[in-house]
């Protein structure tokens, strides 16, 4: 435009353009950094166990729940099995040739057709309630055991069966999420050590 001539509306419009194109550079600039921050601070974290020495791991609550949980639990199984073609036998398991005993015995292996609800109860309501079913089934097979009916000690089979196999699956993939791959065995080693001195007693 000649000088002293206003500018013609379409370059007055092409700078007005080219400012706020400058000012929304800017902005992006000034900007990045926190987008970029919340952009890191936002994915899932992983446990807060994953990645500690194994010292640090061995120091935790979570340690010692799953120390008390299989000791107790382990203990409980194993003088059912232990025990349990006695009580069977004094309900009179012997007049049936003991067909009552061989039919525990057959039932523990028939556990791995519950695996799919086990996978589905620790995926939709987690550890927690997992562990609190493994415990109602200890209850329900401790109670069918104090009945004086050699029929009924069928039921007290079939929950037992659930119960170990809810036990040794929620505690071994208890193990590995809270803790991780990389010590799990060393922490299940731990804890097998100690329960097996538990039963020993």
């Amino acid at each position: 435009a000649p000088l002293g001539e206003a500018p013609a509306p379409e370059v007055m419009g092409a700078r007005e353009a080219v400012a706020e194109g400058a000012q929304r550079a800017a902005d992006v600039k000034t900007s990045g950094p926190e987008i970029a921050v919340e952009e890191v601070a936002t994915p899932r974290q992983r446990p807060p166990l994953h990645g500690l020495p194994l010292r640090r791991q061995l120091m935790t609550f979570e340690f010692a729940f799953s120390i008390l949980f299989l000791c107790t639990q382990l203990f409980r199984s194993n003088v059912y099995l232990g025990t349990n073609k006695e009580l069977l036998r004094d309900l009179g398991d012997a007049s049936t040739g003991y067909a009552y005993t061989q039919i525990f015995a057959a039932s523990l292996p028939a556990s791995a057709i519950i695996f799919p609800v086990i996978n589905m109860c620790l995926e939709r309501r987690g550890f927690a309630d997992t562990f609190m079913l493994t415990v109602g089934l200890g209850v329900v097979w401790n109670a069918v055991a104090l009945v004086r009916n050699l029929p009924f000690q069928l039921l007290g089979f079939a929950v037992f069966t659930n119960f170990r196999a809810f036990l040794y699956c929620a505690h071994f993939v208890f193990l590995t999420h809270t803790f991780g791959s990389r010590t799990s065995g060393r922490i299940q080693g731990t804890i097998s050590l100690l329960a097996a001195c538990v039963n020993f007693m």
